[in-house]
């Protein structure tokens, strides 16, 4: 049972992690529920940290139910960030030497249409 617990909490804090970058480069804002359902916003990596340290040794001794869980939400410069976004992979175009030819980034990633996003 431990053993599954560590592992439930690696992925816990690859699942932070993941988002936490997501929320830095997209302008956007991250929560995290514990399993009380308290939330705590996430803003700076101390925080995140702080969050770990609190919720996976108590889990894995199992003294709390769940490790709880992150989300992210859209911040004041989301929908502009996703904006530029959309044009860059529309329009900026790059050289791709096995074609020989200038392609747009979606082309170029193989997408053979691109379809905006409007949110997360």
């Amino acid at each position: 049972m431990e053993d599954m617990r560590r592992t439930e909490a690696f992925d816990f804090m690859d699942d932070g992690w993941k988002k936490y970058r997501m929320m830095l480069y997209a302008g956007a804002n991250m929560e995290y529920t514990d399993s009380k359902g308290n939330i705590r916003v996430i803003e700076t990596e101390p925080v995140l940290l702080d969050v770990f340290d609190e919720a996976i040794d108590p889990y894995i001794l199992g003294k709390t139910p769940s490790l709880g869980s992150f989300r992210i939400t859209e911040g004041e410069e989301t929908l502009e960030l996703i904006q530029n976004f959309n044009d860059n992979m529309s329009h900026l175009k790059i050289w791709n030497n096995r074609e020989g030819r200038y392609m747009t980034i979606s082309e170029n990633e193989g997408l053979e249409e691109f379809k905006d996003i409007n949110s997360f």
